[in-house]
C-alpha cells in the first residue's frame, strides 16, 4: 500500500472515544479475504508513524502466514486444554462459542495449523506506541481478531514498526 493511499484513509475517520477509526479499510497480502479498518489514538501516535507502520505492514507477504497459523493453532490447542474440564470435547467448546457468535457456526476442530483460518475473524489494526513494557516507545501494529474457540479474549498479533512479529496474545494485548 502506498503512503499516499494510507494518508487518504487517515483523512476520513470516525471518532471512537479518544481513538480514530478509518472509514476505509486496509487489505494485507498475508490475510486474504479480510479488509480491516485502522484504529489509532492521535494523542499517542503521530500520523507519520501510522503511515510508516501501515506501509511496512502492507509489504509483508504471504510467507509469514505459516508462522501466524502455527501461533493461532497453538493458542487454540491451549484453549482446548485450559477448558477441558468445562467441555467434554473441543468440538463442544466450538459449538458453545458458536451459539453466541453465529459467524462461527459449523466450525470444526482443527487438526493442523492450516485448518485454523476458518476459526478466526480479523477485526481491525490498532496502531500505537506503548508507554511501558516490551517494545515501549516503538510504533506497533496489532492485528486483532475474535476466534471460534474463545470469542471473549480472541487473539492478536503485534508487529514492531509493522515489520517484525514480536508478540502473539489475546485481543487486548
Amino acid at each position: 500500500m502506498e503512503r499516499s493511499e494510507i494518508r487518504a484513509l487517515l483523512a476520513q475517520t470516525k471518532d471512537l472515544l479518544s481513538f480514530k477509526q478509518t472509514v476505509g479499510e486496509v487489505t494485507l497480502p498475508f490475510l486474504p479475504g479480510f479488509a480491516l479498518p485502522l484504529l489509532y489514538e492521535p494523542e499517542n501516535i503521530g500520523e507519520d508513524d501510522v503511515v510508516s507502520v501501515v506501509h511496512n505492514l502492507s509489504r509483508l507477504d504471504a510467507g509469514i502466514r505459516p508462522t501466524l497459523a502455527k501461533a493461532l493453532y497453538a493458542a487454540c490447542q491451549q484453549s482446548f486444554e485450559d477448558n477441558d474440564a468445562d467441555f467434554p470435547s473441543p468440538q463442544e467448546q466450538l459449538d458453545w462459542v458458536a451459539e453466541d457468535s453465529p459467524e462461527f457456526e459449523g466450525c470444526t476442530e482443527p487438526t493442523r495449523p492450516d485448518d485454523i483460518w476458518p476459526l478466526v475473524r480479523f477485526l481491525d489494526i490498532l496502531i500505537r506506541i506503548r508507554g511501558h513494557g516490551p517494545h515501549s516507545g516503538v510504533p506497533l501494529a496489532t492485528i486483532r481478531a475474535t476466534t471460534a474457540w474463545d470469542s471473549e479474549h480472541g487473539v492478536s498479533f503485534t508487529f514492531k514498526n509493522g515489520q517484525e512479529l514480536v508478540e502473539v496474545g489475546d485481543l487486548n494485548a
